[in-house]
């Protein structure tokens, strides 16, 4: 596996921790009664924040795996060659609107 498919795996599999984070409000707002909605929405908003950056870099992680893989393809595949370009592009364009 090469490294940039680990980087995608890692940053997909950090991603699935929410579900373990929300869990565990869950359990602190039904057993130990968190009621405060005050601290309830800060830490909601905190967590939205931080997935919200957790997303961005599994998504360039992806990207980055997309451009090596088609990379690859292009060495042993020229014909390739022009699939390749529209994706890059594509890409290219994605960060130009952000």
């Amino acid at each position: 596996m090469s490294n940039k498919q680990f980087e995608l795996e890692q940053s997909i599999m950090h991603c699935w921790n929410i579900c373990e984070d929300l869990n565990l409000i869950a359990k602190n707002v039904l057993e130990k009664e968190l009621t405060d909605p005050d601290k309830l929405a800060n830490i909601l908003i905190g967590m939205a924040d931080l997935y919200q950056l957790k997303f961005e870099e599994c998504f360039d992680n992806f990207e980055g795996t997309l451009k090596h893989y088609h990379g690859l393809i292009n060495t042993y595949r020229p014909v390739d060659r022009e699939e390749t370009n529209k994706l890059m592009q594509n890409i290219e364009n994605r960060h130009v609107e952000y």
